[in-house]
């Protein structure tokens, strides 16, 4: 489960937007804790291959050092730039979240999975 100010759902929605997955129902977030978080977004149950393969591609951008997972600089990198007012304890947060593996890398399936599930 996300944590209150967790930017998870500000992530989600980004990528929905960049990747043209607009299978997606955004909505406003009303809860005064979201402050950092102006949207939610509840994604579809599973990712269509199209969607899927436009998230990887974003991935492949994001990868900038080419290894195939993204390490805390590069994902430190994309949450800064969706949210300049995140905060390095929910940065630390988020890439806990996301490194299910617990290998201090985010592969492309951490990725997707934490897109679509949290």
């Amino acid at each position: 489960p996300a944590h209150p100010t967790h930017p998870t759902m500000l992530d989600r929605r980004k990528s929905y937007k960049a990747s043209g997955c607009q299978s997606g129902k955004v909505t406003k977030s009303t809860d005064s804790r979201q402050s950092l978080v102006p949207s939610r977004v509840t994604p579809p149950a599973l990712p269509s291959q199209e969607c899927k393969e436009s998230v990887r591609k974003c991935f492949r951008v994001l990868d900038r050092s080419r290894d195939g997972s993204l390490d805390v600089h590069e994902l430190t990198s994309l949450l800064q730039t969706l949210n300049p007012k995140i905060k390095h304890r929910e940065l630390k947060m988020v890439f806990a979240d996301m490194d299910k593996n617990k290998n201090d890398m985010i592969e492309i399936d951490e990725f997707i999975s934490y897109l679509w599930t949290g």
